[in-house]
């Protein structure tokens, strides 16, 4: 996910899975998604889905940090 800061709000680039995974998290919510308990719900999502998961749940991965501030230009 890169989040992109612009003069006038925010551009957010996503692949398919990272939009996979952010709206089952806000359909189901934070603690639904058995992100780090590794729940029966996650037998059903698919690899890349759940290494996203466990990425940002670790904090390996940045989610939803500007990762980039085009104001000054």
């Amino acid at each position: 996910m890169k989040v992109t800061r612009l003069k006038k709000g925010y551009r957010i680039n996503l692949s398919d899975a990272e939009w996979a995974v952010l709206t089952r998290t806000m359909d189901e919510g934070m603690g639904a998604a058995d992100w780090t308990e590794g729940g029966w719900q996650r037998d059903h999502i698919p690899s890349d889905e759940k290494r996203i998961m466990t990425e940002a749940a670790m904090g390996k991965r940045c989610w939803m940090v500007v990762t980039e501030d085009r104001r000054s230009t």
